[in-house]
């Protein structure tokens, strides 16, 4: 019994409060009556009540303190989260395939590599930073993405291949991605076409149907003088100022050389950088941004060229000219080192050139051999006895080199 007279304290509980907890506790005992006027003790604030089948789910209510709800979990939801922050985790850890991009073009202009090459290298790689913000570290997402590169020879997907292996080499390198998925695909199979040339009455058919200054001037780079749609569009007033003895530096795939020009083609070419400045390209294109004529660009080239051959009526491909040159070059002088040597390629059998040939020889025998020098003097022949390969498809063999010779 507790005295009535004697009155609890709350705020500072006596000694008969504390031993009276254990018989008031409701979890222990029932409750002491109201009118007795007794504090109540609470279980102590660390204590929960768990079950090991159970998850407990915290939930905050607004305008109320934190209460804690139990809720049943199955093991499907326990392991669908723990798969979403995998799947978080490592799009957290994946790399913008933006920064990829820019930091390898940094390296090639490092490199010091031609803006020719640089452009090309951009595109690409731009393009399929469009399509993926993050690069794909599975292999399917880019076997689709090469998949829309179906060209007839397969050529066109095998260098997007090479040009995406390259970049995740880079990711792997620099950005410390896990793998390459590209590493240890095969690349595609190249078909190869048959060796297609003009004959000479097909080249009299297209000289004939050239209307403007820049189609005659491309027309005579080409199929006159075997350059590359490349190098001709390389072509600055600088150049073309600095002619000096029939002969003009050309920006070649390998290296800048002189290389001889045929005097009526030097003429067109003057005339068209009468008003361009030093380091303006001669050939422009038809595009305009912010109020200036583009350059001439790989489009816009392959375009002017099929315009030539549908007014003609044949179906060839621009780089068919510069084998038409090599082919009727090497039919007309019988010497097939000359026709390398003036479209300044590889020589067959060779890996690079130990002949030093002279410049000037080289003038004469072009201004006495180009195809645009043939249909002027000699009658046109319906079928060649000789095709010559560029390198841009296959050089010949030392075996067939050899045959060659012997025949000849």
């Amino acid at each position: 019994m507790v005295d009535a007279e004697r009155k609890p304290q709350p705020n500072n509980p006596s000694h008969d409060s504390i031993l009276s907890w254990l018989p008031q506790n409701p979890f222990i005992g029932p409750p002491l009556p109201a009118w007795m006027n007794i504090r109540w003790p609470q279980p102590p604030a660390s204590w929960e009540p768990q079950s090991p089948r159970r998850y407990v789910t915290k939930v905050t209510i607004t305008g109320s303190p934190q209460a804690e709800i139990s809720s049943p979990v199955s093991t499907q939801e326990v392991a669908g989260k723990e798969l979403a922050s995998k799947r978080a985790a490592k799009l957290s850890q994946a790399v913008p395939t933006h920064l990829v991009v820019d930091s390898l073009l940094k390296l090639k202009r490092h490199k010091r590599l031609k803006q020719s090459s640089l452009c090309t290298y951009e595109k690409r790689w731009r393009h399929f930073a469009r399509v993926f913000e993050l690069m794909p570290e599975e292999l399917d997402p880019i076997l689709d993405y090469l998949a829309q590169f179906d060209g007839e020879t397969g050529r066109y997907k095998r260098d997007r291949q090479d040009l995406l292996s390259m970049l995740y080499q880079h990711a792997v390198t620099r950005f410390g991605m896990a793998s390459n998925p590209l590493k240890g695909v095969d690349r595609p199979q190249v078909t190869k076409k048959p060796i297609k040339t003009l004959s000479l009455e097909q080249v009299v058919l297209v000289d004939s149907t050239l209307e403007t200054l820049t189609e005659r001037a491309v027309w005579e780079l080409l199929a006159g003088h075997g350059w590359r749609q490349v190098e001709v569009r390389r072509i600055t007033a600088e150049d073309v100022c600095n002619i000096h003895d029939g002969l003009i530096w050309c920006w070649g795939k390998e290296r800048h050389e002189l290389t001889p020009i045929l005097p009526e083609t030097q003429a067109l070419l003057q005339l068209m950088t009468d008003t361009l400045p030093n380091k303006e390209p001669i050939f422009q294109g038809r595009r305009i941004r912010h109020g200036q004529t583009e350059p001439l660009g790989e489009d816009g080239m392959s375009q002017l060229i099929n315009r030539l051959f549908s007014r003609a009526g044949i179906s060839y491909k621009g780089h068919d000219l510069r084998r038409t040159f090599a082919t009727l070059v090497q039919g007309a002088s019988g010497n097939e080192f000359l026709a390398m040597r003036l479209i300044r390629d590889k020589i067959p059998g060779q890996s690079e050139r130990y002949i030093n040939y002279s410049v000037g020889q080289l003038r004469e025998d072009l201004e006495r051999y180009s195809p645009l020098r043939l249909i002027r003097k000699a009658p046109a022949r319906r079928e060649q006895d000789f095709l010559v390969e560029t390198g841009e498809s296959r050089t010949p063999r030392p075996e067939e080199a050899t045959q060659n010779m012997l025949q000849a």
